[in-house]
């Protein structure tokens, strides 16, 4: 269960990580810096238009050949962003990202119930998905001083060797399942007329919008009260406080499991 946490966490990682260090990149790929913002929504484009027709396309696939797929995803990914002198290049291989992180989102949770008992699946949810503060707590500020240290694009070398980490770690422990039968499949218009589907999309859509307008260019945002220096730990705030509601929802989910 633990090795699936990872998954997350290197998601978030490459997702916002040019939050912190926007001026650097704007700097060395001759941008301003809004322009080096999109780094961080094409990224996010990837990740809805890749999502439904990628795990439409491979529902069929052993749920570990996905997984490994995804994280392979990143390693190539991360080199190819780190190489890069060129934005369109760069912008592409985000994108493609934005891809994979897609699959993965679109698999953890669902490979996290399978593993776990009924009565425990909860829980599993949230040590699967704990990557995700984590990163918001300490995998972003980090990252943003390791840019600092050795540079941006070395720092995209140490997320694919993370990734390759990852890789041998669920390789060696995580269980594969396999994929849907046919017969067993929903169709995606079918999965929008479940009652509430569409009220908990339309949720998730805003709050995952306004997150990352705020989470990407945080650095403008904190400027003009003074914080400019401190984005690092203004993300760690941010961070924390994720990891204590995570903490909380994890005590209470199997107790209350409709939200009751």
């Amino acid at each position: 269960m633990l090795a699936l946490a990872p998954g997350g966490f290197i998601t978030i990682m490459l997702e916002t990580m040019p939050a912190g260090i926007l001026p650097v990149i704007s700097g060395d790929l001759h941008i301003s810096e809004s322009a080096a913002g999109q780094t961080v929504t094409i990224f996010a484009i990837g990740s809805i238009v890749g999502a439904i027709p990628l795990i439409s396309a491979t529902m069929g696939w052993p749920r570990r050949r996905l997984l490994l797929l995804a994280l392979a995803g990143y390693a190539v990914t991360s080199v190819v962003t780190g190489l890069s002198g060129n934005f369109a290049l760069t912008l592409a291989a985000r994108f493609a990202a934005g891809l994979f992180a897609g699959v993965l989102w679109a698999i953890i949770a669902p490979y996290a119930r399978r593993m776990a008992a009924p009565h425990q699946r909860g829980r599993a949810l949230t040590i699967a998905l704990a990557g995700t503060p984590i990163a918001l707590a300490i995998g972003t500020p980090v990252g943003t001083l390791l840019a600092g240290l050795i540079g941006w694009r070395a720092t995209f070398a140490v997320m694919t060797l993370l990734a390759a980490l990852v890789i041998v770690w669920v390789l060696a422990a995580v269980p594969d399942f396999p994929g849907q039968a046919k017969g067993e499949r929903t169709p995606v218009g079918r999965v929008f007329a479940i009652p509430g589907v569409v009220p908990v999309l339309a949720v998730v859509f805003l709050y995952v919008m306004a997150h990352n307008v705020l989470y990407t260019y945080i650095a403008s945002f904190v400027a003009p009260v003074g914080l400019d220096g401190s984005v690092g730990a203004v993300l760690l705030v941010f961070g924390v406080a994720s990891l204590v509601s995570i903490w909380i929802t994890g005590v209470l989910i199997d107790r209350h499991p409709d939200g009751e």
